[in-house]
């Protein structure tokens, strides 16, 4: 087995179905084999109903499983148990893939030898787009884009996103799966889990490939094209950021870290620069709203850093 597809799910059957039916176009090169495996996170709806009316559509095996421990992390640690595998592909349940999209990873791994690759996640709005949506806001949506051109990754903010992510199971195994201390939880947008691999794969000089050509299309529910929803995921990433900085070894300045230190002084630094720019622009009501949001995630994790208990804080300094 030298490919194994892996999606987590969380009580999402009718995005889950319509990310199985593109599976069931994917086109499998002749010197492929691959399964797909969907790890049930817990789901009270009819997943587990729509996996097995899809498994007789689709042009690999699928196996199904459930794991109870609640979060994303804990999800894709059981795929990365339970796949066969030499290679895992992880998307979402809420992912629209393209025909070619297994190919783009043979690709990637076959021939180019990636030890891991990724490609772009592109928007499905499906109606219509929120007025407040600007390319500041695409991490919020899971959006990710680096342009037309592939490359072999070298940088620290060219890091990859779980709906279109592909690497070597050893490898991952190696840096210790993903951390369930972090990342998205049934009451919680929390973040960080993929970013923290994917740093463990810089330090370990792995080749990781971004494929342009490579692309899945984010269906962007109806729910999360309010303000609200993007209130709930700037405030659960300020605890992210947070939880993150106690996990690694940090310089303390204080109750913070040094470099939010700098963060904060430079964003407040420059909001006069940045409110007036906003006022201006075509966009501005949007660009307004997220100063707002990035002003309350700061002052939030503010909040947080003094809020930790010195024990946190001490052992890091």
């Amino acid at each position: 087995m030298q490919f194994s597809i892996v999606i987590c799910t969380y009580n999402n059957q009718e995005s889950l179905q319509g990310t199985l039916a593109s599976m069931a176009a994917l086109r499998v090169p002749p010197e492929v084999t691959v399964e797909l495996c969907v790890v049930d996170n817990n789901s009270s709806d009819a997943t587990a109903q729509v996996c097995a009316a899809a498994s007789g559509t689709l042009p690999m095996a699928m196996r199904y499983f459930f794991e109870s421990a609640q979060g994303l992390s804990h999800a894709r640690n059981r795929g990365l148990r339970e796949a066969l595998g030499e290679f895992i592909i992880y998307t979402d349940d809420d992912v629209v893939v393209e025909p070619d999209w297994l190919e783009r990873y043979a690709h990637s791994f076959l021939q180019l030898g990636a030890d891991a690759a990724y490609g772009r996640v592109v928007p499905e709005w499906r109606g219509r787009e929120p007025w407040f949506f600007i390319p500041h806001l695409r991490a919020a949506y899971a959006l990710l884009d680096y342009g037309p051109t592939s490359f072999w990754v070298s940088q620290l903010w060219q890091e990859f996103f779980g709906a279109n992510f592909a690497v070597r199971k050893s490898l991952l195994q190696q840096v210790g799966g993903f951390d369930v201390r972090l990342g998205r939880t049934k009451g919680a947008f929390f973040i960080g889990e993929e970013r923290k691999v994917f740093l463990h794969l810089l330090d370990l000089s792995a080749r990781i490939f971004y494929d342009a050509g490579n692309s899945v299309h984010h269906v962007i529910a109806e729910s999360r094209k309010d303000v609200a929803f993007l209130r709930r995921y700037f405030r659960d990433i300020a605890a992210s950021h947070v939880a993150a900085d106690t996990m690694a070894p940090r310089r303390w300045l204080g109750f913070m870290p040094g470099y939010r230190w700098r963060e904060l002084l430079s964003f407040f630094a420059l909001m006069p620069v940045r409110a007036f720019s906003a006022l201006f622009s075509s966009n501005s009501a949007a660009q307004l709203l997220y100063l707002e949001l990035r002003t309350r995630t700061l002052l939030r994790m503010v909040a947080l850093y003094w809020s930790l208990p010195n024990s946190s804080k001490l052992f890091l300094r």
